[in-house]
């Protein structure tokens, strides 16, 4: 019996979800964050690089004109964070791609982390934007990926005068937290031969019409790794032979070997207990078949075992050749 086999693959979604946070100030404020910027989230290599869209506002009566606004990510001034498997170091973080907006500021770098805004008081506000890139590495270790987030970015806005000395005009605007990343598509793997021998059988075997004698068995194995969160559902094979004799409300499949050969023999398949498996779900039997169901987020493998058994229409068929095949197709969560 030659065997052909096709695999659906099924991709795994992460929803992801922001939690929204306050926006926190400790007396004057410099810098004023307008929406808590919700985070993009790609991949160079094994980093995860998690760019914002910051858009905000400058208080230059606060600055005065002796004063610039220095804003960084709080991270970038304190040792990494690592948390559910992935770890950030501030210190790798960077501010780009500014738009000065309605402010007529200059900008200058401390370092690649930090922006400091040198602007002379002629109004009392005015908005401006740019990007922040947070990059961290690691693979989720958590248990619930679409409520689960890695880190709730800060800006810290402090006029430079002060800077340094915990002053009171330091204030923490919050971003949106970075969510888990979605991993790549996890694809579970099908475990079968390519062809099963069927043992020979003499047209005496068949000394009356629908004899059936067990000519071999075969197992099919599902296996599926480990993903972030725990799946539930049942997996299930559908078995597809390319043509169906139905006899007394039985299933077969028809040799594909020349007609005129070993007819008029037929193959079924049989699970354990006796399950005849069918390959056209109309005839009424069952063609699905049940793998063991997901249960959490550990890999997975569950093998289901077939028996074949062969018959003839009549007794004492004529001598041959049987072939035929079998299209394995699996369906799972």
């Amino acid at each position: 019996m030659r065997t052909k086999f096709n695999k659906l693959k099924m991709k795994w979604v992460l929803v992801l979800l922001w939690a929204l946070v306050p926006v926190y100030a400790i007396g004057q404020s410099c810098f004023t964050l307008n929406t808590p910027a919700k985070p993009t989230i790609s991949k160079r290599g094994t980093t995860y690089i998690a760019t914002y869209d910051v858009s905000g506002s400058l208080n230059i009566t606060a600055m005065g004109s002796n004063n610039s606004c220095f804003i960084t990510e709080t991270r970038s001034l304190d040792p990494p964070i690592s948390r559910l498997g992935f770890t950030y170091d501030g210190k790798q973080s960077s501010i780009n791609n500014i738009n000065r907006g309605t402010c007529p500021f200059t900008t200058t770098y401390n370092s690649a982390t930090a922006l400091q805004i040198n602007l002379p008081s002629d109004r009392n506000t005015c908005t401006f934007s740019f990007k922040m890139d947070l990059p961290f590495t690691g693979s989720y270790t958590g248990t619930n990926p679409s409520t689960d987030t890695f880190y709730k970015p800060s800006l810290l806005a402090s006029l430079q005068s002060n800077f340094g000395s915990n002053a009171r005009d330091n204030n923490f605007p919050s971003t949106a937290a970075i969510p888990i990343p979605s991993e790549p598509a996890t694809t579970c793997s099908l475990t079968h031969p390519g062809i099963v021998t069927m043992a020979k059988t003499k047209p005496s075997d068949f000394f009356a019409a629908l004899v059936l004698q067990k000519v071999g068995d075969f197992s099919v194995t599902l296996n599926c790794p480990s993903t972030t969160s725990a799946r539930s559902g049942i997996p299930r094979l559908q078995l597809t032979y390319p043509s169906v004799k139905a006899t007394n409300g039985l299933c077969f499949a028809n040799n594909q070997a020349d007609p005129a050969v070993a007819s008029p023999v037929l193959v079924q398949i049989k699970r354990a207990g006796n399950a005849i498996v069918c390959g056209d779900s109309a005839v009424g039997q069952g063609s699905v078949q049940d793998f063991a169901t997901f249960t959490n987020a550990a890999a997975y493998s569950s093998t289901l075992g077939f028996e074949l058994w062969i018959t003839s229409l009549s007794k004492n068929p004529a001598p041959g050749v049987f072939t035929t095949s079998v299209t394995l197709q699996v369906q799972y969560p």
